[in-house]
């Protein structure tokens, strides 16, 4: 089960080696609204009233034709009353997921690698990640830290 006892099952929070769970897209800035754009099939799948089929059917929608994410056939959303051409996606959905949901990002992460020479031959590699807000004007750093 995705949820038991109100509570989000931990494969689901965690995910697993090959698909990353809620913690990898969760974050105390933002709207605290989940980007339909973006989203893998577990987290849209926590949605209230969000079933296994109607979630494939979104993610299948936004890869487009040829279903690669990432590729120029991508069908990402412009509005969340899009969602409406979806399969399986009616106006009751719409309304109860309205709330919830965003094709906007307001917060996002961003990772830099940064490369000096060592004195000892070869070079360093630096990589910091950095949570950019851009809901404030003007756009703000809220947290930064090294990454390994």
């Amino acid at each position: 089960a995705l949820v038991a006892g109100g509570l989000v099952a931990p494969a689901v929070f965690y995910g697993s080696e090959t698909q990353p769970g809620l913690a990898a897209y969760v974050t105390v800035w933002g709207s605290g609204k989940i980007n339909v754009n973006t989203a893998p099939l577990p987290v849209l799948q926590i949605l209230p009233g969000m079933t296994l089929a109607m979630a494939t059917a979104l993610v299948h929608y936004r890869q487009g034709p040829d279903q690669q994410p990432g590729t120029a056939d991508d069908q990402p959303f412009r509005e969340v009353a899009e969602l409406l051409q979806v399969p399986g996606i009616n106006e009751a959905d719409l309304t109860r997921l309205a709330g919830l949901v965003t094709v906007v990002p307001t917060a996002f992460r961003s990772i830099a690698t940064g490369r000096m020479p060592s004195q000892q031959g070869g070079e360093h590699v630096y990589r910091r990640l950095a949570m950019i807000d851009r809901t404030s004007s003007p756009v703000q750093v809220r947290y930064w830290r090294r990454v390994e």
